[in-house]
């Protein structure tokens, strides 16, 4: 049998896990061009190019941004490139059974997440 050169799935994050990160480096990106123009992950780690905040908080929390209350105006408008590594093993993308606590976000806005 030949090998066919693709990697075996990578094991899922446990549904109840809580990770933070690990390791993250965040640059400011000046492009100019509007929308975010990567999201990928590669390994365990999150990269994106061009992201915003309220781009990374849609993503994470599953949510439209109309349901992120309170907000400035630069989590749309202020773009960066983020490389992030989760301190839990695993993959966290489309975790079964994971949920998302609106009271995540710490700060002065917040997440409203429908019940």
């Amino acid at each position: 049998m030949g090998d066919s050169g693709s990697a075996p799935p990578r094991k899922l994050m446990p549904a109840d896990a809580a990770p933070g990160v690990e390791v993250a480096t965040i640059k400011p990106n000046d492009s100019g061009i509007a929308g975010m123009q990567v999201l990928t992950f590669r390994g365990r780690s999150l990269i994106t190019e061009n992201s915003s905040l309220a781009d990374l908080m849609m993503f994470a929390y599953s949510v439209q941004m109309k349901q992120i209350i309170g907000a400035p105006d630069w989590i749309e408008k202020d773009r960066y490139d983020v490389n992030a590594t989760p301190d839990v093993e695993g993959n966290t993308y489309r975790r079964s059974g994971a949920s998302h606590d609106p009271q995540t976000p710490r700060g002065p806005f917040s997440v409203e997440v429908p019940s």
